[in-house]
């Protein structure tokens, strides 16, 4: 008996120093996505300035990069906060950041990856590394239950790494993420790789590029499928259910929608056939098990052109698509706000058109230049006469700085410049007159079409369409 004894309290001490060990080396530097931690500290400060009745999208990078919350925001009324990071990161993961920010009147919208409805708890390489590292606050609110999952899984090798290991990491300080939005919080950074640096404050990650070659080849795949079952583990709906139950009890509520996908052979939801099928089956049952699910699966599977570096990573173009479209699902579903007949199509190309601020410069620099020409014609009888069509740079006239003669500088302080400020003598203000009529264009501006033909389609030069627009006297109207 005494030897029993004996046996059982070293075994005892050896399992607890072996926990200890393991709980102690929590935090501790291994490989992993670092950036993450950073990304959701970020977030949280974003969200917590917000209060009470905002939208929260969370998912995995679906919606890190396939969101734009200002369009959200702006056509839903509602302010917001993108918590999504990883698709690798767990339900629960997701779940406690939303908690630390929801209040009462929020709106929860969880995009998740498909691969979310069927994991258990069997834990992967890749969360027991990144929970184990950076994201070690997360796992010690756990209880004694849920951490002896994450023990009982780790190989000591990954104990050693992260109590002795050379490496480390230096993450953003606590003022150093309180400053992070506080000068311009509507900024939109540039691309600058997997880091919080790339992220504008509402949690967006929104990449102004074309799909590189790798994403272009997804277009003729005939064996990518997003989706293999249509099921949802009982290790899903637990977690779920006690996150929905926890927002109900806050006075928030939770509504489930689809990711961003590729559309090609092997996966297209805008026509019958197994794809389609799967996605029905899983949306009745996620609603048979209590959920609330919203919107057309169609409506976030798009071409391969709205994607960036990967299967599920949309460009800034495919991100603000498929926000106008799951806005105008949020407020038909919830907000009971009437259905927008303008198509999602146009509404984008006026985002991008009007976020990037070249087509509202444009007019501003016409406005006044037409201004000008006014006054000037008011003193002098006439207006500044050209050789043809004169401009800074031009194919069709003389090339100069002083383009327009005689305005600068007592009735415009400068001749402003096209905002691409290249000397692509297409792509420039041109100017042409007699002295008798005048006519002032943005000219090679074909990206501005949407915008311009949905609002100010008397600006459209009726010679060269779409290709130019601006402002004219009657007798100049066909140059």
């Amino acid at each position: 008996m005494k030897y029993l004894v004996t046996l059982f309290v070293s075994f005892a001490g050896v399992f607890f120093s072996w926990f200890a060990l393991w709980y102690f080396s929590l935090g501790g530097y291994q490989k992993a996505e670092h950036w993450l931690r950073d990304v959701y500290k970020v977030k949280i400060h974003s969200a917590e300035k917000i209060g009470r009745k905002k939208i929260i999208v969370a998912s995995g990078s679906n919606s890190l990069f396939g969101i734009s919350s200002e369009v959200i925001a702006k056509e839903t009324g509602y302010p917001i906060i993108n918590m999504s990071g990883h698709a690798g990161l767990t339900f629960n993961f997701l779940a406690d950041q939303i908690e630390q920010v929801a209040s009462e009147g929020d709106i929860i919208i969880m995009p998740l990856e498909f691969v979310f409805y069927t994991r258990t708890d069997d834990l992967t390489d890749w969360q027991l590394n990144n929970m184990q590292s950076w994201g070690y606050e997360h796992l010690k609110t756990y209880g004694v239950f849920e951490l002896f999952k994450y023990f009982k899984s780790t190989d000591l090798s990954s104990y050693l790494e992260r109590s002795f290991g050379e490496g480390s990491i230096e993450y953003l300080g606590v003022e150093n993420v309180k400053n992070y939005c506080l000068t311009d919080e509507s900024k939109s950074p540039r691309w600058q790789g997997y880091n919080y640096k790339s992220m504008n404050c509402f949690g967006d990650i929104l990449v102004d590029r074309k799909a590189i070659q790798k994403i272009l080849d997804f277009r003729n795949e005939r064996t990518r499928n997003y989706l293999t079952s249509s099921d949802i583990s009982d290790e899903f709906y637990k977690d779920a259910k006690r996150f929905s139950n926890k927002l109900n009890a806050m006075g928030a509520k939770l509504y489930f929608t689809w990711p961003a996908t590729i559309r090609n052979e092997s996966f297209n939801l805008h026509k019958s056939g197994k794809s389609r099928e799967m996605v029905s089956a899983l949306n009745s049952n996620l609603i048979d098990r209590g959920f609330e699910v919203i919107c057309d699966p169609a409506e976030s599977n798009l071409e391969v052109e709205y994607f960036f570096n990967t299967d599920y990573h949309l460009n800034k173009k495919g991100a603000v698509l498929r926000s106008i479209r799951l806005s105008d699902c949020i407020n038909l579903n919830i907000l009971d706000k009437p259905k927008v007949e303008q198509s999602a199509d146009l509404r984008a190309e006026q985002y991008l058109l009007t976020g990037s601020q070249l087509f509202a410069t444009r007019v501003s620099h016409l406005k006044m230049l037409k201004d000008a020409l006014g006054k000037y014609k008011l003193k002098y009888g006439q207006y500044p006469k050209s050789h043809l069509w004169d401009g800074l740079h031009t194919n069709w006239g003389q090339s100069k700085v002083d383009w327009i003669e005689g305005l600068v500088p007592d009735f415009i302080e400068a001749l402003p410049r096209d905002p691409r400020n290249n000397t692509n003598g297409s792509q420039q203000y041109i100017y042409r007159s007699n002295g008798l009529d005048f006519k002032i264009l943005a000219h090679g501006v074909r990206e501005d079409c949407p915008v311009i033909k949905l609002k100010y389609s008397e600006l459209i030069d009726p010679v060269r369409n779409c290709n130019a627009y601006g402002f004219w006297s009657d007798g100049a109207e066909k140059w």
